[in-house]
């Protein structure tokens, strides 16, 4: 595991020390980390790394501000040692020995996390040989779901839940490819890699009896440069000049957001990124991030610190979106940093923007720089690329895995443009539509021209620029309708016919029925008077006895029914009527769909209104229209909205949602009136069962609504 993971390179000339762990076991967590820091130590393994237990650090006094990345210690993010560099050995004096261990922790500084723990059925892992019988020597299958990797204990999945929150905190504010991490657990250890893919695990063993492998790792480790760490080496700290132009540039930024005006315009709103500086918790560190532009061949370095969009697990893509200052050009960007899947289709999304910037796309962002992550190479040539590797260790049959292990090769890569801001903050009825206005043209002139469907429409793809103009972003997933790639798309948004059947090829019709449901979603949520409650029928699902997900009923009643109102359900009438004729187009499709199934005889109509919601010309002119009648009206409800928050609620109470009175005998009281807006609240909150839903299974009353 070590020659592949650290590289063959990573030997020293002459081997590790002779490390003694034999006294380390016995006592409890922080008596057995003082223990291991001294064996250590002792034993000059490795006089270039720094062990110490970290603490607590205390506030800073008035006029004395902390270094960004020192952290409180209050979460559970840290390890119980830290390992930092440390350019001369430390020389502990022998009155100070045991309290000399604690120091407070940087992450801006950590290297290596090492995990301890007193209790030996903390090991949240299982080896192939624990499943064996009493001296048999018989091999074990890897991946079989009656020999799980994981164990099922308490105490297992509560080690399991602490190492991977550490992981997860240093992912997030260091800028890393993978994370080394050892486990101590009783007088058993195991060395941990974690990347993008997945995680190592080595098996078990014995450190008091096989302490030359804790020796030879921290050897070894100590003998590697940073990116062979884990390290993103195009990622350092900057100076205290170039930290202070970001925080100032930050600071006017959040100022002018806050005031709501700048130079006597308004100023539109993102909410997410007022922590940037990271003021309250003070554990994000300042970076310095080189980026390049390998078409134009350009290159600048941003200054970035905390992520105000960041994904919540560390497989998979592990977004993570900033605020960022461009040394060069002396002003914020927004940066992207993610880690894509190494395929060939999708292609990689700065790709992509290229392709669509040449055909001059309207309405999609344009890359300052970006591209797959390289590390720095001799002579400005570059070097590899960032990638995962752990999921080589899965092609290995002899390892053990997990049954459901789905490991992946990810790419690192970045996107560096022009700051944005979203559709759900400070906007209007009329920009809301213009963005989703704009958001249509793109689609069209990327299908006619390219070829191309975006397949992740969502109200956090479609963004408004600073001139209030829309822009379709995030096209990571875009490719040709006959390209057969993973599942993508946010679930609220994605079309009833993919919800229905996954396997679908994704087309253009399916991005603009996407448009539809977020028109809805946004409207009811924003707009409306007291029914933002029925965004909850967007996330609605069923699922089969194999655990795939599938859309719910009430999106797909919606469909073939449509949902009626009376009165004024909106705020905007002219956002009530676009909205009242996208609904009235999609349910004509699809209920002209499902006789067409059937064999029934239909209108000549009906085909045309099923091809109609399938050309992207046909939901321009509908909400060209829509916009014309905005600029026509002279004076609405509300004028002075502009760049205005809108409220979230009705200014009216709305109903109680309480289940229906259920009586033994109707004739022994009279139920009280139901109208619609009680039988939809009534029906959301008896989870789509009613009268008029008989309670069988969820598959079995999708499937007969559809009949």
């Amino acid at each position: 595991m070590l020659d592949i993971l650290l590289g063959e390179g990573s030997k020293p000339t002459s081997g590790p020390p002779t490390l003694d762990l034999t006294a380390v076991p016995g006592g409890n967590a922080m008596k057995m980390c003082a223990e291991f820091i001294r064996n250590v130590e002792k034993s000059q393994i490795c006089p270039s790394l720094r062990l110490f237990i970290p603490r607590p650090k205390p506030k800073a006094k008035a006029g004395q501000p902390r270094s960004s990345g020192d952290t409180d210690g209050s979460d559970d993010i840290l390890p119980t040692i830290g390992v930092r560099k440390q350019s001369t050995p430390h020389k502990r004096k022998r009155q100070s020995r045991r309290t000399d261990f604690r120091d407070h922790y940087n992450f801006a500084t950590g290297l290596l996390a090492i995990d301890v723990s007193e209790d030996p059925v903390a090991d949240p892992f299982v080896d192939p040989y624990d499943y064996m019988p009493s001296g048999s020597t018989a091999p074990i299958p890897p991946l079989c779901e009656h020999r799980p990797l994981q164990r099922s204990t308490v105490a297992a999945k509560n080690a399991l839940e602490s190492f991977t929150s550490r992981a997860h905190s240093h992912f997030l504010r260091q800028h890393r490819t993978h994370y080394w991490q050892v486990i101590l657990f009783g007088s058993t250890a195991r060395i941990l890699r974690w990347d993008h893919a997945g995680a190592a695990v080595s098996e078990r063993f014995n450190y008091t009896v096989h302490s030359e492998l804790i020796a030879t790792f921290l050897w070894r480790f100590a003998h590697v440069d940073d990116a062979r760490r884990g390290f993103d080496t195009t990622a350092s700290l900057p100076s205290k000049e170039e930290t202070g132009l970001f925080v100032s540039a930050v600071r006017e930024f959040l100022h002018n957001m806050s005031a709501g005006v700048k130079d006597g315009a308004p100023v539109r709103q993102l909410t997410k990124a007022r922590c940037t500086l990271d003021e309250d918790t003070k554990t994000w560190p300042t970076w310095k991030m080189h980026v390049t532009n390998p078409d134009t061949g350009s290159a600048t370095d941003l200054i970035v610190r905390r992520a105000f969009v960041f994904h919540r697990d560390v497989f998979s893509r592990a977004t993570r979106a900033y605020i960022a200052y461009d040394l060069g050009a002396r002003r914020l960007v927004f940066v992207k940093d993610s880690w894509r899947l190494a395929r060939r289709f999708p292609e990689p999304e700065f790709r992509t923007l290229q392709q669509l910037l040449a055909q001059n796309i309207p309405h999609v962002p344009a890359a300052l720089y970006g591209g797959d992550v390289c590390e720095p190479g001799d002579d400005g040539v570059p070097g590899p690329e960032h990638a995962t590797t752990n999921q080589r260790f899965l092609a290995d049959t002899r390892n053990w895995s997990h049954p459901d292990a789905v490991i992946i090769k990810h790419m690192h890569h970045r996107i560096v443009q022009d700051i944005v801001y979203p559709i759900d903050e400070n906007v209007s009825p009329r920009d809301f539509v213009q963005a989703l206005y704009d958001a249509l043209i793109a689609l069209d002139a990327a299908h006619s021209k390219l070829g191309l469907t975006h397949r992740d429409i969502s109200s956090g793809n479609i963004m408004i620029a600073s001139d209030g103009r829309g822009l379709l972003i995030d096209w990571e997933n875009a490719g040709g309708e006959r390209d057969k790639t993973s599942w993508s798309g946010t679930w609220a948004f994605v079309s009833v016919l993919r919800g229905l059947y996954p396997s679908k090829l994704r087309d253009l019709p399916d991005d603009l029925e996407s448009i539809f449901w977020l028109l809805l979603y946004n409207g009811f949520k924003f707009y409306s008077f007291g029914r933002s409650h029925l965004t909850s029928v967007f996330d609605n699902f069923t699922k089969d006895e194999h655990g795939h997900k599938f859309c719910g009923f009430w999106k797909v009643r919606w469909m073939y029914v449509g949902l009626e109102w009376s009165g004024q359900c909106f705020r905007s009438p002219i956002l009530e009527e676009l909205i009242l004729c996208a609904n009235n187009a999609w349910v004509a499709a699809y209920l002209g769909k499902k006789a067409l199934l059937e064999g029934r005889q239909v209108e000549p109509d009906v085909h045309a209104n099923i091809a109609r919601v399938g050309e992207p010309r046909f939901w321009i002119e509908m909400f060209k229209n829509a916009l014309e009648k905005f600029d026509a009206s002279a004076k609405t409800k509300n004028p002075d909205w502009g760049l205005k928050a809108p409220a979230q609620r009705s200014p009216f109470p709305s109903l109680p949602r309480q289940p229906p009175v259920k009586q033994e005998n109707p004739s022994e009281g009279i139920a009280p009136r139901r109208t619609k807006r009680r039988a939809e609240d009534e029906l959301l909150q008896d989870g789509g069962y009613g009268p008029e839903c008989p309670r069988r299974s969820k598959r079995l009353r999708t499937k007969a609504n559809l009949e």
